[in-house]
């Protein structure tokens, strides 16, 4: 199965809002994480906080959602990750996933340093974040307007 019919399939058939696949290239230090392939579906009007709420009433769903597509298809394919450093780094370099949920307990237990790198896809709608890693490959990040559990 190719990379984007995976990532559509994840959208689609599961219910994330976006798929990305980090591709790790580089054989030296050090390695960099870079767009291979993204999808964006399945992405439902955000509702649950009083932002998202509203952005879905002054610009339609219809809007939101493309707030979302906009985001994955330009901002992050124009990113490039160093396996170690940020969040999506940080995963790759050490073999572990990271759940980043948005909006409960005021966001206590985010670092500053994460809530910077997702500040963008926050305002977007994103609630759930999850960055697995695929190694030695790359890495795959998902997002959710809703609160996913782990």
């Amino acid at each position: 199965m190719a990379v984007g019919d995976a990532l559509r399939r994840l959208c689609e058939d599961i219910g994330w809002s976006y798929a990305v696949f980090w591709k790790a290239i580089g054989a030296a230090d050090p390695v960099h994480l870079v767009w291979e392939d993204g999808y964006c579906g399945h992405t439902p009007c955000p509702a649950g906080s009083e932002a998202s709420q509203a952005r879905a009433t002054e610009l339609g769903c219809s809007a939101a959602v493309d707030s979302i597509c906009s985001l994955v298809r330009k901002d992050m394919a124009q990113q490039v990750h160093v396996v170690g450093e940020g969040t999506i780094g940080r995963v790759a370099f050490t073999g572990s996933h990271q759940w980043i949920i948005h909006g409960t307990a005021d966001d206590h237990g985010l670092s500053s340093e994460v809530a910077s790198e997702m500040h963008y896809q926050f305002i977007a709608g994103i609630k759930t974040i999850a960055i697995i890693p695929v190694l030695p490959r790359g890495v795959l990040q998902l997002g959710s307007t809703g609160v996913n559990a782990n």
